[in-house]
């Protein structure tokens, strides 16, 4: 199977799980420009108790004509695994309006949820243009 074949079955996935067409475009497990791709869709990304999170803001507005923050947070989820990701990686573009950065590069871990204790682990998105 060519790279190309590989990525094209990995976006077909993340479609499918959607349903819809993806507006993100899934990086994580490389890319047929960069040479490497494997199909990472059904690993668990992140152990435990995960919520992801997304805080934008724009000093020129957004598309909606909103100037102030827009944020983004996911449900709760146990143990997500990367086709997760890039289903709430597309939810959180769609939530912000975002058609520029889909390209779904990095994700990290950026905290836990408030100080309670819950071991909610918040996770954040690199998204490039």
């Amino acid at each position: 199977m060519s790279k190309s074949d590989v990525y094209n079955a990995v976006m077909g996935k993340i479609a499918k799980r959607l349903g819809r067409e993806p507006r993100i475009v899934y990086e994580l497990g490389g890319n047929p420009a960069s040479g490497k791709v494997v199909d990472n869709l059904d690993e668990i990304a992140f152990r435990g108790l995960v919520m992801f999170i997304e805080i934008r803001q724009s000093l020129h507005g957004f598309k909606d004509g909103k100037t102030d923050s827009i944020v983004y947070t996911s449900p709760v989820t146990h143990n997500p695994t990367f086709l997760d990701v890039a289903a709430y990686a597309d939810d959180m573009l769609h939530v912000m309006g975002d058609e520029h950065h889909v390209f779904l590069s990095r994700v990290s871990i950026i905290g836990n949820q408030y100080d309670d204790n819950s071991g909610i682990v918040l996770v954040g998105f690199t998204t490039e243009s």
